[in-house]
C-alpha cells in the first residue's frame, strides 16, 4: 500500500536509504559479535595464543568500540562537511573491513582489541553521517519511513548477526561481516551527495559556508532543539539497548534462563520482527512524538520482570518462555523508539547549519554512556546483581519519556521552517 504511492524520486530515495543504511549493519555485526566471543574466548578451549580472557579483558573488548567511536563521531562529523556524506560514508566502511580482517586473523587479546576499536571508528561514522544524509535527501512527507529503515535494518541486523555467530565459527564471522561492506561499497559508488551538502560547500550559496558562532546558538528555538535533542541521546544510553544486543546471553543466565544462552538470545531477538512492519505503518499516522513516549513508557513497564526475576531467582524456578519473552519485548519497545529514533528526531528538528556538530557531540557523550555500560556492566552483575542496573534503566525510561511528552513537538509532514514555529 505504501509503495504504490510514492514517486519515482521517492522509490529512490527509498533505494539510496537502503544502501546507506548498509553501514548500520556493521554496528549490528560488531556488537552482536560479542555475546557469543565472550563464550568462546572465556572457555578453556578458547582459540586465543594468550589463553582464556579474564573479566577485565572481556570488559576492555566489550566497551573499547564505544571509547573510539567517541573521536570518530567527532571525526566523520567534521569531514562530512569537508568531503561530503558519501564519501564520509566510503571512508568509514573501509574503516570497518580493516577492523573485521584484523579480527578474523586474531590470536591474543592485544590484536582483539585495536580490532574492536577500528570497528569504534567506523561505528562513530555511520551514527552521525547516515543520519543526517538520510534526513537531507528525504522528502517530508516520507521522511518517517526512511527513519524507519534504519530501525529495521539495526533490529534485523542484530537478528542476522546472531544467526550468522550461531552457525559460523569466530573467524569465518568476519569474512562474512566483510562482505556485508562490499555491498555497500558497490551500491553506494552510485548514488550522489545530498543537496544540502553542496549547498553548503558554496556550489549554490556561498553564504552557507560561513562558519558556526555563538549566534547560531542564540535563537531559542534552537537551544529548545539541542535540549531535546540531548535528552533523546541520554534515552538512548540509559534504555540500555546496547547492553541488550552485547549482553542478551548473560541477561537470559542471569534470570535463570537454562536454555543454551546463544540460541535462546536468538529466540529473544527475532520477536522484535513483528515491530519492524508495525513502525513502517505507524511512523506517520501516528507520528514521532507518540511513538518515542509510549516507546520509552513501555520500556520501563517490561524491564520490572526482568530486574525481579534476576534478583529473586533463586527463589522460585521460572520457565525460560518467561525470559525469553520479557527480554524479546524490551527489545521491541526500544528498538521501536527511544533506542533507535533519536539520531533521527534530533535531525529533523536541528537547523542545518548546526546540525552535523550537535549531532556529532552528542553521539560522542552517547559513545561515552555505552562505553561506561559495556565496562561496568559484568562487573556490576557480579558484585551486586544485574538488577540493579535494569532499574536504572527503567527510571530513566519513564523520565525521558515523561519529558518529551511535555516538549517534544510533533514533526510529522513539516519541514523545518514549520517545526521552528512550534518549538
Amino acid at each position: 500500500m505504501i509503495i504504490r504511492f510514492l514517486t519515482k524520486s521517492q522509490v529512490k530515495q527509498c533505494l539510496v536509504t537502503v544502501c546507506a543504511n548498509f553501514s548500520f549493519l556493521n554496528y549490528c555485526f560488531t556488537i552482536g559479535w560479542l555475546s557469543n566471543a565472550i563464550t568462546v574466548y572465556t572457555s578453556e578451549h578458547s582459540p586465543l595464543s594468550t589463553g582464556p580472557l579474564t573479566t577485565s579483558q572481556v570488559s576492555l573488548m566489550s566497551s573499547v568500540v564505544y571509547l573510539t567511536a567517541i573521536p570518530g563521531s567527532l571525526l566523520f562529523g567534521r569531514l562530512s562537511d569537508w568531503i561530503g556524506r558519501k564519501w564520509s560514508l566510503y571512508l568509514g566502511n573501509l574503516i570497518h573491513i580493516t577492523g573485521f580482517l584484523l579480527l578474523a586473523l586474531a590470536t591474543n587479546f592485544e590484536m582483539i582489541v585495536v580490532a574492536r576499536a577500528l570497528n569504534g571508528l567506523g561505528m562513530g561514522c555511520a551514527f552521525v553521517v547516515t543520519q543526517i544524509y538520510v534526513s537531507e535527501i528525504a522528502e517530508k512527507e516520507i521522511r518517517g519511513i526512511l527513519g524507519a529503515v534504519y530501525n529495521s535494518t539495526v533490529s534485523l541486523g542484530g537478528l542476522l548477526a546472531r544467526l550468522i555467530c550461531i552457525f559460523v565459527d569466530i573467524s569465518g564471522q568476519s569474512y562474512i561481516f566483510v562482505g556485508t561492506n562490499v555491498i555497500f561499497l558497490v551500491g553506494f559508488l552510485f548514488v550522489h551527495d545530498t543537496p544540502q551538502y553542496l549547498l553548503l560547500r558554496g556550489r549554490s550559496d556561498r553564504n552557507q559556508m560561513e562558519k558556526l558562532t555563538l549566534n547560531d546558538f542564540k535563537p531559542r528555538a534552537v537551544r529548545k532543539a539541542i535540549l531535546i535533542s540531548l535528552v533523546l541521546y541520554f534515552g538512548k544510553i540509559f534504555c540500555g539497548s546496547s547492553v541488550i544486543i552485547g549482553f542478551a546471553g548473560i541477561i537470559l543466565k542471569n534470570v535463570g534462563t537454562e536454555m543454551n544462552s546463544e540460541v535462546a538470545a536468538v529466540i529473544s531477538t527475532s520477536m522484535v520482527i513483528p515491530s519492524i512492519f508495525i513502525l513502517f505503518f505507524l511512523v506517520d499516522s501516528w507520528g514521532r512524538r507518540w511513538i518515542i513516549v509510549l516507546s520509552g513508557l513501555l520500556t520501563a513497564v517490561f524491564y520490572i520482570p526482568i530486574a525481579i526475576m534476576a534478583r529473586f531467582r533463586h527463589l522460585w524456578h521460572i520457565h525460560d518462555s518467561f525470559g525469553i519473552i520479557f527480554l524479546g519485548v524490551v527489545y521491541c519497545t526500544t528498538s521501536m523508539g527511544v533506542g533507535n529514533l533519536p539520531m533521527q528526531l534530533s535531525a529533523e528538528i536541528l537547523p542545518p547549519k548546526v546540525r552535523s556538530t550537535v549531532c556529532s557531540t552528542n553521539m560522542m557523550i552517547a559513545w561515552l554512556g555505552k562505553f561506561t555500560l559495556a565496562y561496568i556492566f559484568i562487573p556490576v552483575c557480579e558484585s551486586v546483581g544485574m538488577d540493579v542496573m535494569i532499574w536504572c534503566f527503567v527510571v530513566s525510561c519513564f523520565l525521558e519519556a515523561v519529558f518529551l511528552l511535555k516538549y517534544f513537538p510533533e514533526t510529522k509532514g513539516k519541514t523545518y521552517d514549520e517545526i521552528v514555529k512550534i518549538l
